[in-house]
Parts: structure tokens; sequence; C-alpha cells
């Protein structure tokens, strides 16, 4: 059984990131956050990668 957290952020990756190439790493307005830009037939998205250092839990992806 899969946490329903986990098959929240799978879902996002199937609709949002699955078909799409990474095309720049990128740096957050703050200076703070990181994340990489993606594009798929001349979309463009912000994907940022949310999460502590210490690995308290799974993680989460902005996608803007």
């Amino acid at each position: 059984m899969v946490d329903p957290y986990i098959e929240q952020m799978l879902n996002i990756v199937r609709n949002d990131l699955v078909g799409c190439t990474i095309t720049a790493a990128v740096v957050g307005e703050d200076g703070e956050h990181f994340g990489f830009e993606v594009m798929e037939s001349g979309r463009k998205r912000t994907v940022f990668v949310l999460m502590d250092p210490e690995g308290n839990g799974p993680g989460f992806l902005d996608v803007n």
C-alpha cells in the first residue's frame, strides 16, 4: 500500500513532468531554493525541490 501523500506526488510527476526535458538549473529569487526548468511542446515549467537537508520526510516538488 502506497502512502496517500506519496501517491499524490507520483501523480504530479506522472501528469506534469513525464516526457519533459530538463533545460536548465535554477535558483529561486530568494536565493534559498533550487530546482530546474523543464520543457514539453513549447511549454516551460519551473520545478523547485523542497525538503530539508536532514531528509525528514519524502520531500515535495513545487511545479510552477
